[in-house]
């Protein structure tokens, strides 16, 4: 929990804990809840990381390299995310009405 990483190893575990806490009070079982869910996630992963990021040491004066080439592809695993899961969603829901 030492170096450049740490910061991103710190966000992971309170990301983990943030979207899993949301996930069990229901905030996964429509597609808006489910966006607003993974991006906290990201958004909660992102900050210990920018802030334990060598260049930001003294606080956030410019996006660090560790963030800034992931954005996009955050934004696009996100949206991924959040069609998977409310695929996966309406298909147990109909399973369950189903009776099987």
């Amino acid at each position: 929990m030492a170096g450049p990483t740490a910061g991103y190893l710190l966000g992971f575990l309170l990301s983990a804990v943030a979207v899993g806490w949301l996930a069990e009070r229901g905030w996964g079982r429509d597609v808006w809840r489910t966006a607003a869910t993974m991006a906290l996630g990201h958004v909660v992963l992102f900050i210990p990381g920018w802030f334990g990021s060598p260049c930001c040491s003294d606080g956030p004066r410019r996006s660090p390299p560790g963030v800034t080439p992931f954005i996009t592809a955050t934004v696009l695993k996100t949206g991924l995310g959040v069609g998977i899961v409310a695929a996966v969603y309406g298909l147990v829901q109909r399973r369950r009405q189903a009776g099987g």
